[in-house]
């Protein structure tokens, strides 16, 4: 019980802190940039506190991200269901981390099933030769 109690102020507290130095950076951040922040301290909450404290700064990293981060800000009210979008595909595991230039910054596709994506946006790899660097 002590170890939840201890990694739950510890998530709290480095979320509370991220937060504070994001917010006023907001217009210069990304949605999906502070939603890969915000998993920092639910990644602390459960190595410090296990389960329940990862669970706990899970719904609490929501409530946070959607309270300071997603337009309108300061509601629990998402205005345009694209803006969460690659946030959704964060947590879903199916974002693949670099920019593709779709409306909602994480490229076309996304949000679809992995088989149903564009796979012509993947690059081409060729097989070395054998003992020589591919050309």
């Amino acid at each position: 019980m002590k170890r939840t109690v201890i990694g739950t102020v510890a998530a709290l507290a480095s979320m509370a802190a991220l937060t504070i130095a994001m917010v006023p950076l907001r217009s210069h951040l990304s949605i999906a940039t502070t939603a890969l922040v915000l998993v920092v301290p639910v990644v602390i909450g459960v190595v410090t506190g296990g389960f329940i404290a990862g669970a706990l700064s899970v719904v609490a990293g929501f409530l946070v991200y959607d309270w300071y981060f997603i337009p309108p800000i300061h509601t629990l009210w998402v205005g345009a269901p694209a803006e969460l979008g690659c946030a959704r595909g964060l947590c879903r595991g199916d974002a693949a981390g670099r920019p593709r230039g779709g409306q909602d910054g994480c490229g076309p596709g996304h949000g679809t099933p992995p088989g149903e994506r564009d796979q012509g946006t993947l690059p081409a790899l060729r097989p070395a030769g054998r003992g020589k660097a591919a050309r």
